[in-house]
């Protein structure tokens, strides 16, 4: 069940966020039923628009990263958690020194995947909120995609386009030398 939100596509997720987060959603509706004088309605809210799409998208793909941890943590070495603790560690110090040295490369891989993912979050933005209120919700891909086809201003949007590129490729390329880091021990 918790895997369900990264299979389900992201208009049908946001449209069903902006049922609930909208102006006569539950989200408000709670907030009145507990007397709140002045109702935040989330997407609506220069202040708050931005939490809110970084916790749906958080929502969205915390499966994956869930399903990814948990392979991680499976393929943990048993017999050097045993040897830690023929050694005297108590657990703590066997999660210290055992548990997350094991899985940090994959901890290094989901915060590198989440960086560039987080990059190229234009689906939720633009379903959601298309940038708004204001400009408080207006990411690199959204403005990239506005520039070129609302402005029709194709050569800064491309120009914008290769700037992301090179920004998704220095991290990618961080993330290949990391790999080679942990796959040479």
């Amino acid at each position: 069940m918790f895997f369900l939100p990264y299979v389900s596509n992201m208009v049908a997720v946001a449209v069903v966020f902006q049922l609930i987060l909208g102006p006569r959603g539950p989200f408000y509706l709670l907030q009145k039923f507990f007397g709140v004088e002045d109702p935040i309605i989330p997407l609506l809210n220069q202040k708050w628009a931005l939490p809110a799409v970084v916790l749906i998208a958080v929502w969205k793909g915390i499966g994956l990263n869930f399903l990814t941890y948990l392979g991680a943590l499976q393929n943990v070495d048993k017999s050097q958690i045993e040897a830690a603790e023929i050694d005297g560690a108590n657990k703590w110090q066997q999660i210290r020194n055992v548990v997350i040295p094991a899985v940090a490369p994959t901890t290094f891989f989901l915060t590198i995947s989440s960086i560039i993912t987080s990059l190229q979050n234009f689906t939720v933005i633009q379903s959601l909120t298309d940038g708004g209120p204001g400009q408080a919700t207006t990411v690199m891909s959204l403005n990239i995609v506005n520039t070129a086809f609302v402005k029709y201003e194709t050569s800064y949007a491309a120009a914008q386009a290769l700037v992301m590129f090179a920004i998704v490729m220095v991290i990618t390329l961080i993330q290949w030398r990391g790999q080679k880091k942990w796959a040479d021990q």
